[in-house]
């Protein structure tokens, strides 16, 4: 049986192509100059600002870092139950990965967690929690019947390797 979470992946991506597209502006500002970017703003002043476009440019790759830098640190993460009734978790990050395995008896429980998203619509995790209070996001849905109905097989699977 196996669980998984990837739905930090469109983050990772969406950072990826944030940078790339700053990347491709900056190059057009250094080969095209500062005197042939054209800023219309409307000022009292009545003629281009030579420092607005690489001020902007600056503060989006100031925001693109550090969208990148906490998207980043967010991972993927598949748990899957063996035949001895342990539990291995597999984190996944863009550049590493972390391995851990859990023994049954280590697993305080596995529980479906219902939260709300950013337009108050219901959405579903389901939550690993070890003894030593560590919480594991295994799965994500916003349907609370696939949550439900794989919270169900782990834990069937769980018991049926236990009981071996």
């Amino acid at each position: 049986m196996k669980l998984s979470n990837k739905a930090a992946r469109f983050g990772w991506w969406f950072s990826a192509c944030f940078l790339l597209m700053c990347a491709v502006f900056t190059y057009i500002l250094i080969r095209d100059g500062l005197a042939r970017a054209q800023t219309y703003s409307p000022s009292a002043f009545g003629h281009a600002l030579p420092w607005l476009m690489p001020t902007v440019l600056a503060m989006f790759w100031a925001a693109g870092f550090g969208a990148a830098r906490y998207l980043m640190g967010i991972p993927c993460v598949e748990a899957r139950v063996d035949a001895s009734g342990s539990v291995h978790i597999l984190r996944r990050y863009p550049f590493r990965k972390e391995s851990q395995t859990i023994h049954a008896a280590d697993l305080a429980g596995a529980e479906l967690v219902e939260t709300k998203d950013s337009e108050g619509d219901l959405y579903y995790f389901i939550r690993f929690t070890t003894a030593d209070g560590m919480q594991i996001d295994v799965a994500q849905s916003p349907d609370r019947t696939i949550c439900e109905t794989a919270l169900n097989s782990f834990k069937a699977a769980l018991a049926a390797s236990v009981d071996r």
